[in-house]
């Protein structure tokens, strides 16, 4: 495979940490070029108005300045052939609802989801945007139309409020300062100890949290072409 026809894909997170797990499970496969990592929103777009032109971009949904999906919109509208998989450690119905809008893919951070990263970029030309939308419950279809495996969802995301109470006290500063659009690096420096310990208070936390991990709802396999 030449360089021209690798797939081109731009990291956009403000969390170096991640950023350096995503690169290390794309740069494993030779069919994925790594076209540019980016901590903020602002930072990425100008790149957009140069011959620059990405296939895939991974975006963060909450960074400093500029969502993840707002991000996501402007690249959309500048070329839509640019396919988008917003990432997240916070799955909500509306984020989810919102990405739907513009076709997006979305995986949720620290589960199976990211480690499968190049092999969902890899198939993404051969079935439909990765999504799994949590929404189908609140239309006008009856309850036993909706799918079991999106009721499932939802009963598992409507439970993670009351894993709260599992947390410790340094797993819910962190996990707050995270929701106030901290990067790792500010909360390090906020609560004074290094960021890997930071990542991995946020891990265990997510972990006590017990956030469903959506991938183990998808069959990718039937989605796939012959």
């Amino acid at each position: 495979m030449t360089q021209q026809d690798k797939i081109k894909v731009c990291i956009i997170d403000d969390d170096m940490v991640y950023r350096d797990l995503i690169r290390s499970i794309l740069e494993k496969d030779d069919r994925i070029k790594l076209y540019g990592e980016y901590q903020s929103a602002l930072a990425f777009l100008p790149q957009l108005k140069s011959p620059f032109q990405p296939d895939v971009c991974l975006i963060d949904v909450v960074m400093p300045e500029m969502s993840g999906l707002e991000c996501a919109k402007l690249i959309k509208l500048k070329n839509p052939n640019i396919h988008i998989i917003i990432i997240t450690a916070f799955p909500t119905q509306e984020s989810m609802a919102e990405a739907r809008k513009f076709g997006a893919g979305y995986v949720q951070k620290g589960t199976i989801g990211e480690f499968l990263m190049d092999k969902i970029i890899t198939h993404l030309n051969d079935k439909k945007e990765l999504f799994v939308s949590l929404d189908q419950s609140h239309n006008e279809a009856s309850k036993e139309e909706v799918s079991e495996e999106i009721l499932q969802i939802i009963h598992k995301l409507e439970s993670v409020q009351d894993n709260v109470s599992k947390l410790s006290p340094t797993q819910r500063k962190v996990i707050q300062l995270r929701k106030e659009n901290k990067s790792i690096n500010e909360i390090a420096g906020l609560l004074n100890m290094p960021g890997s310990t930071v990542t991995t208070h946020l891990h265990r936390g997510l972990h006590r949290l017990n956030i469903p991990n959506l991938l183990e709802y998808i069959n990718i396999e039937d989605n796939q072409t012959t």
